[in-house]
């Protein structure tokens, strides 16, 4: 397959893919050059990336901003909550604009509205203030983690895009576990508005690469020509096809997975087992390197196996070792490095779920595909909020029952649940995991 010049600098447009057997997108041409996809990789990574460091970067200083706006913890942690909110919901805003009129001026207005934002949350002078400009944030956010899926699809499709996909958890999958410890070494040198300022840098920059290097994905050609309020009822059209919804739903649930160990974990290291700061940022950074690291295995394997086959092997395997997660919580959690392996084997299978699972829902509805993007989206916002939260609640519920580690506890619970869900929704409504479903490896795998 030829590729031409320009295509190895992002300048041109892969024409939009073939519909083939069982409702799967065949790709007909994409990038063949490791500086190409290098690029690709490093921009649409930067893009999901930055809405995650938006909400987690300045988690060390909430006590600090409580104190200087003499407000109460809760209310503090709403300038968290909201912002994923505004970031969940302002997807399903987005999509369809996005499919009416490109990917590119979404992105850029939405970058445009972070600097300002960011700049506005540093003048700000009232804890209500920033909850409402937190809550704007995500929304302008919510454009860039619709941006990088969607013009993943419509770039790649099929085992190409799941290969992408886990190259793009290089720079996505690290960015909830090390924004916190970044903003950590950012808050004793200049407090809590450094961190916006930061990422107000941020956003200029990103804004630069895409006015120099982002090419418009969704041509003039491709966009949906209805009106956007047929556009708005687009979800309905992707709730009803059951196996874009039980695929879409994964990721969502992988998100909880990750969400309900953010907020548990550090209770569960330094306050249960004592460690150090030091000893704690080590040990949240191995479970980052783990997710990379398999990550990029899959991206290895995944355009000779075909993503429907590892989804089918890695999901019940994943289960298990959640199981065997819930086990040790409940009763053998004295033992530490058992609790931490366990932890980090359940871990190195999310290198290879969500993945595969949004390239498979993805090349489902790539005429959509900002509708379909946003959908994933809010769901992986939305579920990460709420599953987390539950973690929280369920971990102040064993407290009061005087469990011996009860922040364990309720990790280990909302993990095992949530995978638990995920398995059953994926077994009864698609043909992933059921034997006698179709093998579809073949479909999906590219000439690369």
């Amino acid at each position: 397959m030829e590729t031409d010049e320009n295509d190895e600098n992002l300048g041109t447009i892969a024409p939009r893919q073939e519909k083939g057997r069982f409702g799967l997108f065949v790709a007909a041409h994409a990038p063949k050059s490791n500086k190409s996809t290098a690029v690709w990789v490093i921009l649409l990574g930067s893009l999901a990336a930055l809405p995650a460091f938006t909400t987690d970067l300045y988690l060390s200083a909430l006590p600090q901003v409580a104190k200087d706006f003499h407000s109460n913890d809760s209310t503090v942690q709403l300038t968290i909550t909201l912002m994923m909110l505004g970031t969940a919901f302002g997807q399903l805003i987005i999509g369809p604009i996005a499919d009416r009129h490109g990917r590119k001026v979404p992105v850029i207005v939405g970058l445009i509205a972070h600097i300002i934002l960011s700049i506005a949350i540093v003048l700000s002078t009232s804890i209500g203030m920033l909850i409402g400009l937190r809550f704007a944030q995500g929304l302008a956010n919510a454009a860039l983690n619709n941006a990088s899926m969607a013009i993943l699809r419509d770039r790649f499709s099929g085992a190409q895009a799941a290969s992408m996909m886990s190259r793009l958890m290089l720079v996505i999958g690290l960015s909830p576990l090390l924004a916190p410890s970044i903003g950590s070494f950012l808050v004793p040198v200049g407090g809590w508005k450094l961190c916006f300022i930061v990422l107000a840098v941020m956003g200029v920059a990103l804004l630069l690469a895409v006015l120099l290097v982002l090419p418009e994905t969704n041509g003039v050609g491709h966009r949906v020509t209805t009106s956007l309020s047929a556009s708005f009822r687009d979800y309905g059209r992707l709730v009803k096809d059951g196996t874009f919804a039980a695929l879409a739903l994964v990721p969502g649930f992988s998100s909880g997975c990750i969400m309900s160990y953010v907020v548990s974990i550090s209770f569960i290291l330094q306050d249960h087992y004592s460690l150090s700061p030091f000893q704690f940022a080590l040990f949240f950074a191995a479970n980052g390197v783990g997710l990379v690291v398999f990550a990029q295995v899959n991206a290895a394997m995944v355009p000779k196996v075909g993503p429907v086959r590892m989804l089918r092997r890695a999901l019940p395997l994943q289960l298990l070792v959640a199981f065997c997660l819930l086990i040790v919580c409940f009763f053998f959690s004295a033992n530490m490095w058992l609790f931490m392996a366990v932890l980090l084997g359940m871990f190195c299978f999310q290198g290879f779920v969500p993945a595969n699972a949004t390239a498979l829902a993805l090349t489902r509805h790539g005429e959509i595909a900002g509708s379909a993007s946003a959908v994933i989206g809010f769901l992986q916002t939305g579920m990460g909020s709420v599953l987390s939260t539950c973690a929280s609640m369920l971990g102040a519920f064993f407290a009061t029952k005087s469990f011996a580690n009860p922040n364990a506890d309720s990790m280990g619970t909302m993990i095992f649940l949530s995978l638990l869900t995920s398995t059953l929704v994926v077994t009864l409504f698609t043909n992933v995991i059921r034997p006698n479903g179709p093998d579809v490896s073949r479909i999906e795998t590219v000439d690369v």
